[in-house]
């Protein structure tokens, strides 16, 4: 279709973490941290932001596609070794955190404390997040995203890794990602599937 995929840079933020607000506004973990529906659609594109300028974008691993100036998808990767926010990077957000948060914020330490115990020692990319916007979706968008950095993990002779709900593990299982287990949210939070990819899709 002649899209490209390109890496994100600080100047994508804004116009991306409304994107991933939108794309997420649905999804069963999100509404598990924050279930009031008006209160999620705004605060999920702040969460975004928030990591992207902290913490994704340095890593140089983000990509995106932008189309007529709109960024209509984007998967947020982080290289093998560098999965974890560094811990001065966690002190100077938890402000932010836990005013976005409000008094959900135990549910959200919850969700990120079951799946990083969770999170496989063996160095790996990690998809963060894949998302799609609304209006693009089931249009090829997210495969190309996953195409494109699958493809160098496989010259790489390198894993990938991801959790999921379980909806969305057949369109995993399609690029090679095999189910390894399942994680249990406390506080009667949803079940996600962590998915390995090994070294060549094999």
């Amino acid at each position: 279709m002649g899209t490209a995929v390109r890496t994100a840079t600080e100047d994508d933020i804004a116009k991306l973490a409304v994107m991933l607000g939108r794309a997420f506004q649905d999804d069963p973990v999100a509404r598990f941290i924050e279930p009031d529906d008006d209160r999620r659609r705004r605060v999920l594109p702040r969460i975004y932001a928030m990591q992207l300028r902290g913490f994704f974008i340095g890593q140089g691993a983000t990509e995106v596609i932008v189309l007529d100036g709109t960024v209509k998808a984007g998967a947020l990767w982080n290289p093998p070794g560098r999965w974890r926010t560094p811990a001065p990077t966690q002190i100077r957000q938890f402000p932010t955190v836990l005013r976005l948060a409000g008094r959900n914020i135990g549910r959200l330490v919850s969700v990120f404390g079951a799946v990083e115990k969770a999170h496989p020692a063996e160095p790996h990319w990690y998809l963060a997040e894949l998302g799609t916007a609304p209006d693009s979706q089931r249009t090829g968008l997210g495969r190309l995203l996953l195409n494109s950095r699958l493809a160098r993990c496989d010259v790489a002779g390198e894993p990938a890794y991801l959790e999921t709900p379980e909806v969305n593990v057949p369109y995993y299982e399609r690029f090679g990602f095999q189910v390894k287990g399942e994680i249990s949210i406390p506080r009667g939070g949803p079940t996600v599937y962590p998915m390995w990819r090994p070294a060549g899709g094999a």
